[in-house]
């Protein structure tokens, strides 16, 4: 039997690029590229969140050369109202509340507010993770590839649950052709799923019980 739980969808801060980029066939114009993140509230492990979306940390960690290419490249914009601590805030949540934060791959406008929370635990998938931690020092290929390292919080390795080690289990059939994902707090109420192709290592997130109906997230799949 599913656990029940409770999914809200955020906004924290967009970016604006060429809609060519993400849509083929798309027009050579700007938009609006907004940063998801979902808030989750699990009726044992308490507040969980998918992602981050953007934070003033990723404004301190394009100051500079190769980093700063990033932001003139791909213009954020991080409203006061889309702050995610502002937000959280509002529904009487601090950040220290937020127990875990299950990430979906490490592109800067997903993790960008990680700092941000110093009681969580973080989920991801190992390759993800491996292949971030090769670009420390390699900082013009990381930023060409969308990697701000510096996000990271210093104690990150320490705090880290690697979603591999999870016990496999079945996906329901109109998932096809995702089969199989990993049980990620043991009970069947969140179900991490490998997306390839994005990023070395893609994790979405399966709520079987969201309110009553399922609910996939994939973030940029």
């Amino acid at each position: 039997m599913t656990r029940s739980v409770h999914l809200n969808i955020l906004r924290a801060g967009w970016c604006q690029h060429l809609e060519c980029m993400a849509d083929r066939g798309g027009r050579l114009a700007p938009v609006q590229f907004p940063a998801l993140c979902g808030l989750i509230r699990h009726p044992d492990h308490g507040w969980i969140l998918y992602d981050t979306g953007y934070a003033e940390h990723f404004f301190q960690a394009t100051r500079r050369l190769p980093e700063s290419l990033y932001r003139s490249a791909v213009p954020v914009h991080l409203p006061a109202a889309e702050q995610l601590s502002a937000q959280l805030q509002a529904l009487g949540i601090g950040a220290d509340d937020i127990r875990y934060v299950i990430i979906s791959h490490f592109h800067a406008d997903h993790i960008a507010g990680l700092r941000n929370f110093r009681q969580a635990r973080f989920i991801a998938l190992q390759a993800d993770y491996q292949h971030l931690e090769s670009l420390r020092g390699k900082r013009w290929r990381a930023t060409l590839g969308g990697h701000l390292p510096a996000l990271l919080p210093d104690d990150f390795g320490a705090r880290l649950q690697l979603a591999d080690s999870c016990a496999p289990c079945a996906l329901p059939g109109w998932m096809a052709p995702f089969e199989h994902g990993l049980d990620l707090f043991g009970d069947a109420s969140l179900i991490g799923v490998p997306l390839p192709g994005h990023s070395a290592g893609q994790l979405g997130l399966f709520v079987p019980d969201a309110q009553g109906r399922p609910a996939f997230l994939v973030a940029d799949a």
